[in-house]
């Protein structure tokens, strides 16, 4: 059996990483697939 030493910095890099990782794909599964606005001129919705 190898055992494997990382010093402890890297670790809490590494978890760091992965925690801002989730947080990034969590926020593009949360986004919406359409925004919606109201041109304030003409008073037109626009989707996009």
């Amino acid at each position: 059996m190898t055992v494997i030493h990382f010093p402890f910095t890297q670790i809490k890099e590494s978890a760091k990483i992965k925690e801002l990782k989730d947080r990034f794909s969590s926020l593009l599964d949360n986004l919406p697939g359409m925004a919606f606005t109201k041109d304030a001129q003409t008073g037109v919705y626009l989707a996009c």
